[in-house]
């Protein structure tokens, strides 16, 4: 339409004339999208509208130096063009001219990448923001929905994001255990304890905490119900197998792995250590058997498969392994 428009509007002596006012044109529309970004996706009003009209202003302006380039030799001569120009002659300006737009495609690209990117946090935070929620009516004697039992070292980002998104979506606070704390009694009683489930987040050491031990042996003897999920990411992920060689002989392989293990179970718990790494074992079992969820980096995914509709108390039983 623009090159229409010129050709109708300036006459044929006017080329150069024709050529800048097409640039202009082209600039403005190209500044208009930068502001008003009319298209839904992001990567659209930059690599679709930004780089169609980027490609028609760069090659209106390699037109432009042909033009005048032309001009200049057929007013003086080819020579006097070469040094006014700098340029030996068209075929030259082509070539820079395409090298130039490969390097512009390039950045072009890579803002395009970006800017997905960002769009994509940005959805994920608005994911995180919309959480389904319901009206969690806790167990008399109960304070918390849940218990999550982590290694911190290598699950403590999901855990948050987890309880962060639990304490949303129920209004009823989730308790996360802390390798910080003076007394794991006070852990074992008022928080799984109080807690009306204990979930289990499975990563690459867990079975090598102390702590996680106890707590799965005390939800165990109080009759909570077990949630088991399974985290995923490089150098984390949880291997049934190893765990299982592990608890075939707790004692021996624990005094190998973390010797302070031991001296922290004996401190905490009656029970003896061959009784409790059956109590675990079973437990991984019947959670291998029935399947078990992902905990991904994103923890949205975890959410995202979920009836919104459902509350929370029906809409985790669709992927909780009660034990």
């Amino acid at each position: 339409m623009v090159a229409g428009f010129v050709l109708w509007f300036f006459r044929a002596e006017f080329a150069i004339r024709r050529i800048l006012f097409g640039i202009s044109i082209t600039i403005v529309y190209m500044a208009m999208l930068l502001m008003f970004r009319p298209y839904i996706r992001r990567d659209l009003n930059f690599l679709a509208a930004l780089g169609s009209q980027f490609s028609l202003a760069f090659s209106m302006l390699v037109a432009l130096c042909m033009r005048i380039f032309n001009d200049i030799a057929s007013f003086y001569d080819t020579q006097g063009a070469q040094r006014i120009m700098k340029f030996d002659g068209p075929s030259e300006i082509v070539g820079v001219s395409i090298a130039l737009a490969f390097l512009a495609m390039v950045m072009l690209v890579v803002l395009t990448a970006y800017d997905v990117s960002v769009e994509a946090g940005d959805l994920a935070k608005r994911r995180r923001q919309n959480l389904p929620t319901c009206e969690w009516v806790i167990e008399p004697g109960q304070t918390f929905s849940c218990f999550l039992s982590h290694y911190k070292a290598e699950a403590g980002t999901e855990v948050r994001f987890l309880k962060e998104s639990i304490d949303k979506m129920l209004g009823v606070p989730a308790y996360v255990d802390s390798s910080t704390l003076a007394d794991l009694r006070v852990v074992l009683r008022s928080g799984v304890g109080k807690s009306e489930m204990l979930v289990v987040v499975l990563s690459k050491s867990l079975l090598t905490r102390p702590w996680s031990l106890l707590e799965i042996c005390e939800a165990e003897r109080l009759q909570k119900p077990i949630v088991v999920l399974e985290l995923k990411g490089p150098g984390k992920q949880f291997s049934f197998e190893k765990a299982f060689a592990l608890l075939a002989d707790l004692e021996s392989n624990l005094r190998a792995l973390n010797p302070m293990a031991i001296v922290e179970l004996q401190a905490h718990s009656q029970q003896p250590l061959s009784e409790m790494q059956e109590t675990v074992r079973k437990i991984l079992e019947t959670a291998r058997a029935r399947g078990v969820p992902h905990l991904n980096i994103n923890g949205w995914r975890l959410w995202k498969r979920l009836n919104p509709a459902l509350p929370f108390q029906l809409s985790i039983l669709c992927f909780a392994r009660v034990l």
